[in-house]
């Protein structure tokens, strides 16, 4: 099976679902950019209060409007979650943590590390 080939139809048919992961200043703006193509999203954060601002149609972020959140949350377009284990109905997944600097001015990749031993408890076999 040529993976690659089979989510490149499906996108090109707008019947994909993304999972990203991070729902913050990236991650929520690129999730709004594929909601506006007509796919599907599943948006994880570990930030309770964001997801349940985000399922009660509220942006947190300057630019991204209420309603944008809210018309794609009422029609399912949208599930922003913390349950990681609704990855396995992603065809793709997107990580959007944070990578701070650490006192050596290097990247502290302890937020990237987290977030791909969480998601690979979750993952599929390709379809």
């Amino acid at each position: 099976m040529d993976i690659w080939k089979d989510v490149s139809g499906k996108i090109a048919r707008r019947n994909v679902t993304a999972a990203v992961i991070g729902l913050g200043y990236v991650g929520l703006p690129l999730s709004c950019s594929m909601l506006s193509k007509n796919l599907r999203v599943i948006g994880l954060d570990i930030d309770n209060e964001k997801i349940k601002l985000l399922n009660n149609g509220k942006s947190y972020i300057g630019g991204i409007p209420d309603h944008a959140i809210s018309e794609a949350v009422q029609k399912h377009t949208f599930l922003p979650t913390t349950d990681f284990a609704e990855i396995k109905k992603a065809d793709f997944i997107i990580i959007c943590v944070p990578t701070p600097l650490d006192h050596d001015n290097k990247p502290d990749l302890s937020y990237v590390e987290n977030t791909t031993s969480e998601v690979a408890g979750h993952l599929r076999k390709a379809r």
